[in-house]
Protein backbone atom coordinates (compact mmCIF):
# COMPACT_ATOMS: atom_id res chain seq x y z
CA UNK A 1 0.00 0.00 0.00
CA UNK A 2 3.05 2.28 0.95
CA UNK A 3 4.23 2.00 -2.92
CA UNK A 4 0.89 2.41 -4.20
CA UNK A 5 1.25 5.91 -2.28
CA UNK A 6 4.10 7.05 -3.11
CA UNK A 7 3.54 6.24 -7.10
CA UNK A 8 0.30 8.40 -6.94
CA UNK A 9 2.51 11.51 -5.49
CA UNK A 10 5.15 10.95 -7.89
CA UNK A 11 2.51 10.57 -10.79
CA UNK A 12 0.82 13.85 -9.38
CA UNK A 13 3.94 15.51 -8.92
CA UNK A 14 5.28 14.51 -12.26
CA UNK A 15 2.64 14.24 -14.88
CA UNK A 16 -0.37 15.94 -13.33
CA UNK A 17 -3.24 14.15 -13.93
CA UNK A 18 -6.72 14.37 -14.63
CA UNK A 19 -9.04 12.03 -13.05
CA UNK A 20 -12.41 12.31 -14.79
CA UNK A 21 -15.56 10.44 -13.00
CA UNK A 22 -18.95 9.87 -15.02
CA UNK A 23 -22.11 11.68 -13.09
CA UNK A 24 -25.72 11.38 -13.67
CA UNK A 25 -25.50 14.96 -14.64
CA UNK A 26 -22.09 14.77 -17.07
CA UNK A 27 -18.52 14.76 -15.89
CA UNK A 28 -16.45 15.70 -13.60
CA UNK A 29 -12.79 16.40 -13.76
CA UNK A 30 -11.36 15.88 -10.45
CA UNK A 31 -7.66 17.44 -11.20
CA UNK A 32 -5.13 19.87 -13.45
CA UNK A 33 -3.86 18.58 -17.01
CA UNK A 34 -0.86 19.80 -18.75
CA UNK A 35 -2.14 17.99 -22.29
CA UNK A 36 -4.29 18.77 -24.60
CA UNK A 37 -6.34 16.64 -25.98
CA UNK A 38 -8.14 17.16 -29.64
CA UNK A 39 -11.36 15.55 -30.64
CA UNK A 40 -13.19 15.81 -33.49
CA UNK A 41 -16.73 16.11 -31.64
CA UNK A 42 -18.15 16.75 -28.10
CA UNK A 43 -18.27 13.93 -25.49
CA UNK A 44 -18.47 14.55 -21.72
CA UNK A 45 -15.13 12.76 -21.07
CA UNK A 46 -12.88 14.07 -23.40
CA UNK A 47 -14.35 17.62 -23.34
CA UNK A 48 -13.87 17.29 -19.74
CA UNK A 49 -10.07 17.21 -20.02
CA UNK A 50 -9.84 19.77 -23.15
CA UNK A 51 -11.63 22.29 -20.90
CA UNK A 52 -9.86 21.86 -18.16
CA UNK A 53 -6.53 22.44 -20.07
CA UNK A 54 -8.21 25.19 -21.84
CA UNK A 55 -9.30 26.72 -18.54
CA UNK A 56 -6.19 26.19 -16.62
CA UNK A 57 -4.19 27.67 -18.85
CA UNK A 58 -6.03 30.74 -18.30
CA UNK A 59 -5.31 30.99 -14.72
CA UNK A 60 -1.63 29.77 -14.69
CA UNK A 61 -0.28 31.84 -17.29
CA UNK A 62 2.31 34.97 -16.77
CA UNK A 63 0.97 37.22 -19.31
CA UNK A 64 -2.19 38.15 -20.96
CA UNK A 65 -1.50 36.91 -24.39
CA UNK A 66 -0.32 33.68 -23.00
CA UNK A 67 -3.89 33.26 -20.59
CA UNK A 68 -5.86 34.00 -23.56
CA UNK A 69 -4.21 31.39 -26.01
CA UNK A 70 -7.46 29.05 -25.60
CA UNK A 71 -9.71 31.53 -25.15
CA UNK A 72 -12.22 31.96 -28.23
CA UNK A 73 -12.09 35.68 -28.83
CA UNK A 74 -9.18 36.01 -26.41
CA UNK A 75 -7.58 39.05 -28.68
CA UNK A 76 -10.87 40.54 -27.68
CA UNK A 77 -10.57 40.45 -24.23
CA UNK A 78 -6.53 40.41 -24.01
CA UNK A 79 -6.47 43.76 -22.75
CA UNK A 80 -8.72 43.27 -20.11
CA UNK A 81 -7.39 40.32 -18.72
CA UNK A 82 -4.05 42.33 -18.52
CA UNK A 83 -5.42 44.52 -16.12
CA UNK A 84 -7.80 42.77 -14.07
CA UNK A 85 -4.59 40.52 -13.46
CA UNK A 86 -2.66 43.82 -12.55
CA UNK A 87 -5.60 44.84 -10.24
CA UNK A 88 -5.05 41.33 -8.78
CA UNK A 89 -1.73 41.28 -8.24
CA UNK A 90 -1.17 45.05 -6.82
CA UNK A 91 -3.88 44.12 -4.52
CA UNK A 92 -2.04 40.99 -2.67
CA UNK A 93 -4.96 39.05 -2.98
CA UNK A 94 -3.21 36.92 -5.92
CA UNK A 95 0.47 36.30 -5.51
CA UNK A 96 2.87 34.43 -7.86
CA UNK A 97 3.35 31.77 -5.35
CA UNK A 98 -0.25 30.75 -5.53
CA UNK A 99 -2.15 29.50 -8.51
CA UNK A 100 -5.77 29.25 -9.24
CA UNK A 101 -6.79 25.71 -10.22
CA UNK A 102 -9.87 24.17 -11.84
CA UNK A 103 -11.63 21.47 -10.30
CA UNK A 104 -15.06 19.57 -10.03
CA UNK A 105 -15.42 20.66 -13.63
CA UNK A 106 -19.09 19.21 -14.52
CA UNK A 107 -19.49 19.19 -18.55
CA UNK A 108 -22.45 19.16 -20.16
CA UNK A 109 -22.19 18.87 -24.15
CA UNK A 110 -24.75 21.43 -25.75
CA UNK A 111 -23.64 20.77 -29.14
CA UNK A 112 -21.10 18.56 -31.32
CA UNK A 113 -19.18 21.26 -31.02
CA UNK A 114 -20.44 23.52 -27.87
CA UNK A 115 -20.35 22.76 -24.10
CA UNK A 116 -21.49 24.39 -20.68
CA UNK A 117 -19.72 23.60 -17.58
CA UNK A 118 -19.20 24.06 -13.87
CA UNK A 119 -16.22 24.66 -12.16
CA UNK A 120 -14.71 24.97 -8.77
CA UNK A 121 -11.17 26.43 -7.57
CA UNK A 122 -8.46 25.46 -5.35
CA UNK A 123 -5.46 27.27 -4.62
CA UNK A 124 -2.55 25.63 -5.36
CA UNK A 125 1.26 26.08 -3.66
CA UNK A 126 3.44 26.32 -6.46
CA UNK A 127 6.63 25.13 -4.77
CA UNK A 128 5.05 22.61 -3.26
CA UNK A 129 1.80 21.50 -4.78
CA UNK A 130 -0.07 21.72 -1.96
CA UNK A 131 -3.71 22.50 -2.69
CA UNK A 132 -6.55 23.82 -0.33
CA UNK A 133 -9.74 22.35 -0.37
CA UNK A 134 -12.11 22.74 -3.28
CA UNK A 135 -13.84 27.14 -2.73
CA UNK A 136 -16.99 26.19 -3.06
CA UNK A 137 -18.19 28.35 -5.98
CA UNK A 138 -19.35 26.28 -8.56
CA UNK A 139 -19.47 28.61 -11.17
CA UNK A 140 -20.96 28.48 -15.02
CA UNK A 141 -18.63 28.70 -17.75
CA UNK A 142 -18.82 27.89 -21.72
CA UNK A 143 -16.32 26.50 -24.55
CA UNK A 144 -16.33 25.41 -27.85
CA UNK A 145 -14.13 22.94 -29.58
CA UNK A 146 -12.55 24.56 -32.35
CA UNK A 147 -10.16 22.12 -34.73
CA UNK A 148 -9.89 19.42 -32.28
CA UNK A 149 -9.00 21.73 -29.47
CA UNK A 150 -11.54 22.99 -26.69
CA UNK A 151 -11.29 26.59 -25.94
CA UNK A 152 -13.19 28.51 -23.13
CA UNK A 153 -15.60 31.60 -24.34
CA UNK A 154 -14.68 35.01 -23.66
CA UNK A 155 -16.93 35.78 -22.02
CA UNK A 156 -16.77 32.61 -19.66
CA UNK A 157 -13.22 35.05 -18.85
CA UNK A 158 -15.41 38.29 -18.41
CA UNK A 159 -17.30 36.27 -15.78
CA UNK A 160 -14.58 35.02 -14.30
CA UNK A 161 -12.98 38.27 -13.80
CA UNK A 162 -16.32 39.81 -12.49
CA UNK A 163 -16.00 37.38 -9.30
CA UNK A 164 -13.39 39.79 -8.08
CA UNK A 165 -14.94 42.02 -5.36
CA UNK A 166 -11.91 44.69 -5.46
CA UNK A 167 -13.60 47.78 -6.90
CA UNK A 168 -10.30 48.75 -8.71
CA UNK A 169 -11.23 45.68 -10.73
CA UNK A 170 -14.85 47.46 -12.11
CA UNK A 171 -13.09 48.65 -15.26
CA UNK A 172 -11.58 46.28 -16.09
CA UNK A 173 -14.58 43.99 -15.84
CA UNK A 174 -16.61 46.36 -17.57
CA UNK A 175 -13.97 46.54 -20.36
CA UNK A 176 -14.46 42.93 -20.59
CA UNK A 177 -17.38 42.82 -21.59
CA UNK A 178 -17.46 45.85 -23.71
CA UNK A 179 -14.86 44.20 -25.70
CA UNK A 180 -17.25 41.33 -26.98
CA UNK A 181 -20.44 44.06 -26.97
CA UNK A 182 -21.88 42.75 -24.15
CA UNK A 183 -23.71 44.44 -21.17
CA UNK A 184 -21.85 45.19 -18.21
CA UNK A 185 -23.95 43.22 -15.28
CA UNK A 186 -21.94 44.56 -12.69
CA UNK A 187 -21.72 48.27 -11.59
CA UNK A 188 -18.39 50.18 -12.48
CA UNK A 189 -16.75 53.47 -11.49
Amino acid sequence: MRKQALAAVAVVTLGAPMAVVLTATGVRATAVTTSIPTVATCNPKTAAKGIAAAFNQFLAAPTAAEKVKLVDQGTKVEAAVGTSDQVTLTSGRSSPPLQDVAVNLEVTCTAKTKATFAFDLQLKQSTTGATTPPLGLRQPGEAVLKKGTWYVTALTVCDFAALSPDPANQPAVAECYQALGRQVPVPTT
